[in-house]
């Protein structure tokens, strides 16, 4: 396997943290959807006479529950993964010897900050942080996932 490979592989090793991380939002955006539609206005029923009258919806509450229930079940084995893939992705990043490197990495793939804000941050040329990249994806141990 060559140099860039294997670059590329520890890439997409460190990308499951933020990847865990879209799971938990997106579930959390399923949440907020659901509490939202049973927050929200009930419908109005026109048919069968002139006045318009609430529709009579049974079981939207216990729907409601077991939809949250299930949800936040869903959401808790996520974060759950989340927060070991981080624990993996921040260990194998803190072993990078090089401080730079290792302060880019863990910007990038943790703290999820683009290249551009990273060179920014660090007051460096944007070459100068592909650079660190390359050396710290050079020196990450993948575990076995």
């Amino acid at each position: 396997m060559t140099a860039r490979e294997m670059q590329k592989e520890a890439a997409v090793y460190l990308s499951r943290y933020s990847t865990a991380k879209s799971e938990v939002h997106d579930i959390e955006r399923r949440i907020e959807r659901v509490r939202n539609e049973m927050m929200g206005v009930k419908g109005i029923d026109y048919t069968g006479g002139d006045m318009p009258k609430q529709q009579n919806r049974t079981g939207d509450l216990s729907d409601y529950v077991a939809k949250v229930d299930d949800l936040l079940r869903e959401w808790e084995i996520a974060q759950t993964k989340a927060i070991e893939v981080m624990r993996e992705v921040s260990s194998a990043i803190s072993a990078v010897t090089n401080t730079k490197a290792r302060r880019v990495l863990m910007l990038h793939f943790v703290d999820d900050h683009s290249y551009e804000e990273i060179a920014e941050m660090m007051d460096k040329s944007i070459n100068s942080v592909y650079r660190w990249r390359r050396i710290g994806l050079g020196e990450i141990k993948i575990q076995k996932w």
